[in-house]
């Protein structure tokens, strides 16, 4: 999947109208995600641990093998009055709450998610789970292996979708990019190059790269660069 998911972008876009820009083609927001992180690990890479920041989130499945610090996310397609078979993965709305449920033997056309005899409740849909230590064919609601917890910095996903979207529009009417969106882009910018810059003391809560022991800053005096423990 990516960095971010499509349940992200809500907090400023609607999905409706993001699929309306893309025409439906997930293709052309998958290359903007990656070039958009590029252009973010190009300001960043100095200073913080972008290996460490821009975590991967993998969409759960139940055979696969997890490590310990995996991101998953928990989704399925909404339940349909038909056939399933052991495995399959559905999402249920009880109350207002979706749900992903597991097949646990194989049903006709009358058993919902909701009869513990053919299904199993397994977490909530589009939940995030960290991996607490290796799983495999493991639910997500097993607190000895899943947290629901999302690793990634909201910071850090914000700012990535702004400059997604920008990218998206720059991509589709370079001319027809609405203001906002050149606003909110401009002041991502701006801040990543602050915060790129230790002299402006902004430090984020981001991982940052371990220094080598015993090695102090750089100075620059002119063309030469020296050496020295002291901070300024």
């Amino acid at each position: 999947m990516g960095f971010v998911i499509k349940h992200d972008y809500h907090q400023l876009i609607t999905l409706d109208d993001l699929n309306t820009i893309i025409d439906n083609d997930d293709h052309i927001l998958d290359e903007s995600m990656l070039s958009t992180q590029r252009e973010m690990e190009s300001y960043l890479r100095g200073r913080f641990a972008v290996d460490k920041m821009f975590l991967d989130v993998t969409e759960y499945q139940i055979a696969t093998e997890y490590l310990v610090g995996t991101i998953v996310v928990l989704t399925a397609e909404s339940w349909k009055n038909q056939q399933y078979t052991i495995g399959q993965l559905v999402s249920f709305d009880v109350g207002g709450v979706k749900s992903v449920y597991r097949c646990i033997q194989d049903t006709t056309t009358k058993q919902i998610p909701t009869d513990s005899v053919y299904w199993r409740k397994i977490g909530q849909t589009d939940q995030l789970y960290t991996v607490l230590q290796t799983a495999s064919n493991v639910d997500p609601k097993n607190v000895d292996f899943y947290e629901p917890r999302d690793a990634r910095d909201p910071h850090l996903i914000r700012m990535f979708i702004d400059l997604l979207l920008y990218e998206i529009h720059s991509r589709i009417s370079p001319r027809n990019i609405p203001e906002f969106r050149i606003q909110r882009h401009d002041d991502v910018i701006s801040y990543l190059k602050n915060v790129s810059d230790p002299r402006k003391n902004i430090n984020p809560s981001f991982p940052t790269n371990e220094q080598p022991e015993n090695e102090g800053f750089d100075i620059s005096f002119g063309s030469a660069k020296n050496k020295s423990n002291h901070s300024y």
